[in-house]
């Protein structure tokens, strides 16, 4: 917790906030929601707990995804598809990198996209982030969807005990 401490206070000009959220527990003394404030001014929400904030702090805090290399590849407007899109971390740090990026990103778990579009429009990138509450697969169908917890990560098109919520899911078939 010391490393990834210190990486949230590097990261995140509301840092005390988040850690404290953090480490409240049991959850009845924690806010529902979180919301992440990076230092460059992206502003990310999401659910208080841990299926939905640990992909912020892996793309926001330890940038995974290592966002600078591609600007190595010299793409004037580099056009990115976000598959399982969660509730935008992803996009929005890229759409935040890149201006003139257009992203198109898929998120099929109805609590998670609900969070997805108003990280989007709070960052102001609604013109330029396409979002749909969809799934990508090989071809076009409905199934069902299990949820974990409200704005998880941990969504599965298999049932496993702890994920009751089942909500059904759309398809587009995806080509080039």
């Amino acid at each position: 917790m010391a490393h990834n401490s210190m990486q949230v206070r590097r990261q995140f000009s509301n840092w005390p906030e988040v850690l404290s959220q953090i480490a409240l527990w049991p959850p009845p003394l924690r806010h529902d929601e979180l919301t992440f404030r990076s230092r460059s001014g992206v502003s990310l929400s999401c659910a208080n707990h841990p299926n939905s904030f640990y992909p912020v702090l892996e793309v926001l805090g330890r940038d995974i995804y290592r966002c600078d290399d591609f600007a190595t590849l010299n793409v004037s407007s580099p056009r990115i598809v976000d598959v399982g899109a969660h509730i935008g971390s992803f996009a929005i740090k890229f759409g935040d990198h890149f201006p003139s990026c257009e992203i198109w990103a898929y998120e099929p778990a109805p609590s998670t996209y609900r969070l997805l579009i108003r990280n989007v429009e709070r960052n102001g990138m609604a013109h330029r982030v396409h979002a749909f509450e969809q799934a990508v697969a090989g071809r076009s169908g409905r199934g069902e969807l299990y949820e974990n917890t409200d704005g998880s990560y941990l969504s599965s098109l298999v049932s496993v005990e702890g994920r009751p919520r089942r909500t059904q899911w759309t398809s587009s078939r995806w080509s080039k």
